[in-house]
């Protein structure tokens, strides 16, 4: 296991984040105030903002002391009142969806057997997702940033 030698890529890693999901949910209004006000999309509550900030810090920290592998930033897009979060490489595909509960909403695949589906609370969703994402990196040998 990877432990920081100092809070620093904490911090950076916290910097970053805050920022791309201040970002995130500015573009994300945006879309929907231009959305057609026939079919409006479910408007997005703090509670699911905050859902989002603490798992995907916690998430990409957790990933980073388990693997040293910093995974890049996800796709965030906004579905009828929850956030989901996407990480699609060529190796594989994640999406995961947080509603305003906390309550996450995830499917995962490798392209060929390896697939994981669930609910379940933040918590344990990060717990399995980790697993999940580190067996895939260790059997697949990958070693660098995707």
């Amino acid at each position: 296991m990877h432990h920081f030698q100092t809070n620093k890529e904490i911090l950076e890693i916290g910097s970053q984040l805050l920022s791309f999901v201040t970002q995130e949910k500015k573009r994300i209004d945006e879309l929907q105030q231009t959305q057609d006000l026939e079919e409006p999309d479910k408007p997005i509550s703090l509670d699911v903002w905050f859902h989002v900030n603490i798992f995907l810090r916690n998430f990409l920290v957790a990933f980073y002391q388990k693997n040293a592998i910093s995974l890049s930033l996800p796709v965030l897009s906004s579905i009828d009142g929850s956030i989901s979060l996407q990480w699609r490489t060529e190796r594989y595909d994640l999406l995961i969806v947080i509603n305003e509960l906390g309550w996450v909403t995830y499917t995962g695949d490798d392209y060929s057997i390896d697939r994981i589906k669930g609910h379940s609370l933040i918590r344990k969703a990060q717990e399995i997702l980790i697993s999940w994402l580190s067996f895939f990196y260790d059997i697949k040998g990958l070693s660098h940033h995707v």
